[in-house]
């Protein structure tokens, strides 16, 4: 009896883990279509998230791409976080060239989000 439930346990563990990784490698995934639609790099774009989030960013990412939000919108409501980034990546390593090319469109985000916050208000 002890020997199936050990085997059950480690069924049950390998699942949990092949389940877990999957939605961190989606995240990855809907990350990278992101940063594409965003015109900022890959890494970079990860990079920003990962220091403007709370929480691992690739569960995340794999959560709102489970939501079915159109992507414009997922963008604007990653602004905040990315900009977030932005100042800590900047705090740790100085102004960067690739983080400069991605302000413009960080700040767009951001306003974007401003508003919609207002809109939600009312």
């Amino acid at each position: 009896m002890e020997i199936v439930l050990g085997i059950l346990a480690i069924w049950l563990a390998f699942i949990a883990l092949r389940w877990f990784k999957g939605g961190l490698r989606n995240g990855r995934k809907f990350g990278n279509e992101i940063a594409h639609h965003l015109d900022i790099p890959n890494n970079l774009f990860h990079a920003l998230l990962e220091n403007g989030v709370n929480g691992p960013s690739l569960q995340l990412l794999s959560s709102l791409q489970t939501a079915n939000i159109p992507l414009e919108r997922v963008c604007v409501e990653l602004g905040p976080s990315l900009q977030r980034g932005v100042i800590a990546l900047e705090a740790k390593f100085g102004t960067q060239e690739e983080i400069n090319r991605a302000k413009p469109v960080i700040t767009k985000l951001v306003r974007m989000w401003d508003d919609l916050q207002t809109k939600r208000k009312e």
